[in-house]
């Protein structure tokens, strides 16, 4: 049993990586051009991934360009308040 929450918990981490190099790949696409001119083979590519790769590991359920687009300044503010509480303490 513990091997198997061992893997989980491994899965998780990746998923974790691979959703943050899709985020950090969509912001660098969107800062080059508006998001209704980005598809998602172009942050695929950017990513370093196939289309296909990030389809069931992207941030949302139906990956879009504009969805990431809109998940990325949430993303901002979890990250900013997850230094003001480690900076609280």
């Amino acid at each position: 049993m513990k091997e198997k929450n061992t893997l989980n918990k491994l899965r998780e981490q990746e998923r974790g990586v691979r959703r943050n190099l899709i985020m950090d790949a969509a912001e660098r696409v969107f800062a080059t051009k508006p998001f209704d001119k980005v598809s998602m083979s172009e942050i695929a590519e950017e990513a370093g991934m196939a289309t296909s790769s990030i389809t069931p590991i992207s941030p949302i359920r139906s990956p879009s360009s504009s969805r990431l687009h809109s998940e990325m300044p949430l993303r901002s503010l979890k990250s900013s308040i997850g230094l003001y509480k480690k900076m609280s303490h």
